[in-house]
This record gives C-alpha cells, sequence and structure tokens, in this order.
C-alpha cells in the first residue's frame, strides 16, 4: 500500500469540504516523461502537466480529464457538485504547492 508503482493502492483521510471522510486511490498511471499521473477513486482521473508561456513568462499548464461513475441512489447534478469540488481542491492544492516552490527559488 502507498507504493509509486501502477496498481499500488492507498488510503486516504479526507479533511476537505466534500461529504465524505475517507476514501481509497489506486494508481493506474504514472509516466514521469509525459508528466501524466492517472488515478482511480470511484472516479477516474488523469493529469498531465505541459510547459506554457504565459504573459511571456515560462508557465506551466495543468490539465485535469475526469471520468466519473454515477453510482447507484446518486444523481448527475449530484456528482456534478462533487467532481466540481473535488476540482476546486485540487486547482488549491496545486497553487499552494506551486506559490510554495517559486518562493524556494
Amino acid at each position: 500500500m502507498g507504493g509509486l508503482e501502477v496498481g499500488s493502492v492507498r488510503d486516504i483521510s479526507l479533511t476537505t469540504e466534500l461529504p465524505a471522510t475517507f476514501t481509497t486511490e489506486v494508481l493506474e498511471r504514472l509516466d514521469d516523461s509525459e508528466c501524466i499521473l492517472g488515478i482511480r477513486t470511484n472516479h477516474s482521473s488523469i493529469v498531465t502537466v505541459h510547459p506554457d508561456r504565459i504573459e511571456g513568462r515560462t508557465g506551466t499548464t495543468v490539465v485535469e480529464s475526469f471520468v466519473v461513475d454515477l453510482p447507484e441512489n446518486n444523481t448527475r447534478d449530484e456528482i456534478c457538485y462533487f467532481m466540481e469540488a473535488v476540482i476546486k481542491i485540487n486547482l488549491r492544492s496545486l497553487a499552494a504547492v506551486s506559490e510554495r516552490l517559486a518562493r524556494q527559488q
């Protein structure tokens, strides 16, 4: 559990505004040369990182795509609300890490 190879499983305690406290993730894809990370929970997420020029400065574009199973007893609206919350949390986390790395340089 918790390794960094495809197929690794890790249990996560959630401390967010999501209506959940625990989830299990499976590492489905990890490609350092292509900057791709794929994780599956009750949804699959692929994150890719691309060098970019933003307002004339060197930057990075991050693309995250999702495939979501619609669990029984959940509406499409509930799942959309959940995924919007996940995306917002991921963006805040990415921003915090990026800002911390920028301060270190």
